[in-house]
């Protein structure tokens, strides 16, 4: 076995061209597929990390009138958790606040969460207590108190198993020390849809003035009981919904409980792109098991004489099986450990470049695993046993005098021609699939993002400013107003960049409603932007006609509106929209002074939004954005934060760290770029697969090639000859690609924006690329077979 071990590594360091591209092969291939895998595997395959977890199940509501409909609201919750028919518990969960523990460079966030938490996910410290009941309770006395992950236990404290009662402090605008009770598992992972994991668990209060109001909404999970189906605890949830609108009037009446499995709210949404991604990675895999085919094949046909000679001086058969069985063995640990490092890079790169709202990644691990390492090495050593052990048998029981006469080359026997041709097929028809789905996402992406959108987003920052209740403040007062105009003075003042105001952001969020005075609440479908005079400046938004309020009637709470072009057609056809009223969902009558140009906040219907429009602010809410466009100016987050507490002292400052269509653009960005790399992966694995087949079968035709010359074909009959030879197949393997792509496209129809599964200039073009790679491939082996000198040939044979 050291012997065969020996002659293996000989082998490897004698025919680097062969070596390297074997092992590059799989670890391009395996690599790729391995980082897939380790996405999908928690979101497809695995069940949630919790005890008995398809017993989770997330509360939700459908329909319901009036502007607070179609959601759980904080009472249905109040009740629920009270008396939790049909579950076992139920709790809810939600950020806390946002800040820095000195020591760590990374925002740390702090979620509060109900006192049934920890019974709904069945998790309990490893260290310390839980929250006792009264430390849920508003106003509770005392410090205030938190769990700490496993994971801040080590970097804050040093694992120090004394943690339980010391104090760490989160710096955040409003800076909260809290005592430490706790320290949860080390495995323990949040159930949430957004990157950053929290790092500190604190109790939640209820503001009992907050159980009466419907603005105050709730996202509950719960555990079912194990004697409760689904279907009877979602009839039993609506009958609380039920009572809760009866005893209150003005919440929204007739809302429809809704129970979804935990594990199908957090990934359904990607349910589709995942197997999609998997089943790119698989056509990668294919192409990557036929040139590992045909690299061995080729590699045992230009051995046949050595073999020959083996075999004739005595080394046995089975000796012989096991020096090639060896050395695809040594091919495999190299191509596995180097599969093992491109996959464990390529999952860091796709962790990069996750969306921040894409349902999915806190339950994703943070490194490739040992189980996926393990699928990883059971691919490996299955594609090289295949493709380098089988044909290892055919050329241990090869015939010695023959292998001897023919001197390492041979006349192509009808089955070898067969099998390169099949091989060529093969590779362009899985290639045509791979490639003409990467063009159709890609190509939908670019249409999606570059679309005009009649206004500039890109390169605004926003950041959050939640002013807490000041002495004698009523929801209704109109000091909010003045409060938040008092901040965003001062900022324009300071700050040495474009500064604006608004209670939401474009493509983002929908804060109000409007529509014609006329029309019922249920149609005030127009999106409308409580905004400072400067919001149109920062965003590029051109006034077509009438005029722009100014700040004085912003912070003045003024009956006035700016509406969009698209509005003004909507709402008023044929009409001059100049001086129309309308009403928002507050049923405060304004009237429209101006007309700016459309803008585009939705990106995939346009017609969903039927326009946009920007009113002065009211009382409401009390958080609102501060918006502007730094340019090369660094404006630091601590140096905002002083100056709004410089006015006022109590408010929250915190970075909003998502974009204008991150929900909407950063799923298709994110298949953009992994496809797109798939598809530079299949032509390289293309061009190296045909080239390989097109250079052995000119080799094994080096005969045919020096008769040809001698009776009188020129060079450029020998290239057409090697070129139609390629192109051949690879005609008949795209026309198959384009049959089954005709089929496989269409399960893209959710995914595509702008174009058609079957889009014919799609398909054309990726055709045509394709066909050019394959024939880029067979120049060389071409331009070789051409230069063979006749005598040379024949005199070889």
């Amino acid at each position: 076995m050291l012997e065969a071990a020996r002659s293996s590594l000989r082998q490897i360091r004698g025919h680097p061209g062969f070596a390297g591209a074997v092992v590059v092969t799989l670890a391009l291939s395996v690599g790729a597929t391995t980082a897939v895998f380790t996405l999908a595997d928690p979101m497809l395959f695995r069940p949630l990390p919790y005890p008995e977890p398809d017993r989770l199940v997330r509360i939700s509501a459908t329909g319901g009138e009036g502007r607070y409909g179609g959601r759980v609201l904080l009472a249905d919750f109040e009740r629920l958790a009270a008396n939790h028919p049909g579950f076992e518990a139920v709790a809810e969960f939600g950020l806390a606040a946002l800040g820095r523990i000195d020591g760590m460079d990374a925002t740390v966030g702090a979620y509060d969460v109900s006192p049934g938490f920890f019974d709904v996910l069945r998790v309990r410290p490893a260290l310390g207590r839980a929250f006792l009941p009264g430390e849920h309770r508003s106003g509770a006395q005392g410090p205030e108190v938190a769990l700490i992950t496993h994971a801040l236990w080590q970097a804050a404290f040093g694992g120090d198993p004394a943690v339980v009662g010391q104090s760490i402090e989160l710096a955040s605008p409003r800076p909260v020390r809290y005592r430490v009770v706790g320290v949860l598992p080390r495995d323990f992972v949040f159930p949430d849809h957004t990157n950053e994991p929290p790092k500190i668990l604190v109790p939640r209060a209820v503001d009992p003035a907050g159980i009466s109001d419907p603005r105050f909404g709730s996202r509950p999970i719960a555990r079912l009981r194990s004697d409760v189906p689904i279907g009877a605890a979602t009839a039993l949830t609506q009958a609380v919904l039920t009572a809760v609108e009866r005893e209150h009037p003005s919440f929204p009446q007739g809302r429809m409980a809704r129970l979804v499995p935990l594990h199908e709210d957090l990934f359904g949404a990607v349910r589709t792109p995942l197997i999609m991604l998997l089943a790119a990675t698989g056509c990668v895999l294919v192409l990557a098991c036929a040139n590992l085919a045909h690299l061995f094949m080729a590699r045992l046909q230009a051995r046949r004489r050595e073999l020959g000679i083996r075999l004739a001086c005595g080394a046995g058969r089975w000796r012989l099986t096991r020096l090639l069985v060896t050395e695809a063995a040594a091919l495999a640990v190299l191509g596995g450990l180097a599969a093992l490092v491109v996959g464990g890079w390529t999952f860091n790169v796709l962790m990069a470049q996750m969306p921040y709202f894409a349902h999915v990644y806190r339950l994703l691990p943070a490194e490739l695993d040992w189980r996926v390492a393990g699928f990883a090495a059971v691919l490996v050593t299955s594609a090289l046993m295949v493709f380098g052990v089988l044909p290892a048998f055919r050329a241990a029981r090869a015939d010695v005098r023959d292998s001897l006469q023919s001197g390492g080359s041979s006349e192509p026997s009808r089955i070898g021609v067969r099998s390169d041709a099949l091989l060529i097929v093969t590779q362009t028809a899985v290639s045509f699939s791979l490639l003409v789905t990467g063009a159709l996402i890609v190509g939908s992406y670019v249409a999606l993002a570059f679309q005009p959108l009649g206004y500039q987003p890109q390169q605004v920052r926003a950041i959050d400013i939640a002013l807490t209740p000041a002495e004698g403040d009523t929801p209704g007062a109109a000091g909010q107003v003045q409060r938040r105009r008092r901040i965003y003075e001062r900022l324009r003042e300071q700050l040495p960049v474009p500064v604006t105001v608004a209670g939401g952001i474009p493509g983002l969020t929908l804060p109000a409603r409007l529509g014609r005075a006329d029309s019922p609440v249920e149609a005030r479908r127009v999106v409308a932007f409580p905004a400072s005079s400067t919001f149109f400046d920062v965003f590029g938004i051109r006034l077509l006609r009438g005029r722009l309020f100014d700040d004085g009637e912003a912070f003045s709470t003024a009956p006035v509106a700016v509406v969009d072009q698209q509005t003004a057609e909507s709402l008023w056809p044929g009409e001059d929209a100049l001086g129309q009223p309308v009403r928002d969902r507050n049923d405060v009558l304004r009237t429209v002074i101006g007309i700016v140009n459309t803008l585009r906040t939705d990106l995939r219907d346009p017609n969903r939004v039927p326009g946009n429009a920007f009113i002065p602010f009211d009382a409401e809410p009390r958080s609102f954005t501060l918006l502007f466009r730094p340019g090369r100016v660094d404006i630091p987050l601590q140096q905002v934060a002083a100056i709004v507490q410089e006015v006022e002292p109590r408010a929250e400052v915190g970075i909003n760290p998502v974009r204008p269509f991150e929900r909407v653009l950063g799923q298709p960005r994110f298949l953009a770029t992994l496809l797109g790399t798939l598809g530079v992966l299949t032509i390289v694995l293309t061009l190296v697969g045909v080239f390989g087949v097109v250079n052995h079968e000119a080799a094994r035709r080096t005969r045919e090639v020096g008769i040809r010359m001698s009776l009188g074909a020129d060079a450029g009959r020998i290239r057409r000859l090697v070129l139609r030879r390629a192109l051949g197949p690879a005609a008949v393997g795209v026309a198959l690609g384009v049959g089954a792509s005709l089929w496989w496209t269409r399960t893209l129809q959710s995914l595509l924006f702008g174009l058609s599964p079957q889009d014919p200039a799609t398909f054309g073009m990726t055709a045509a690329l394709l066909l050019a790679c394959v024939a880029l491939a067979s120049l060389l082996p071409a331009w070789a077979a051409a230069r063979v000198d006749p005598a040379e040939a024949l005199r070889a044979e």
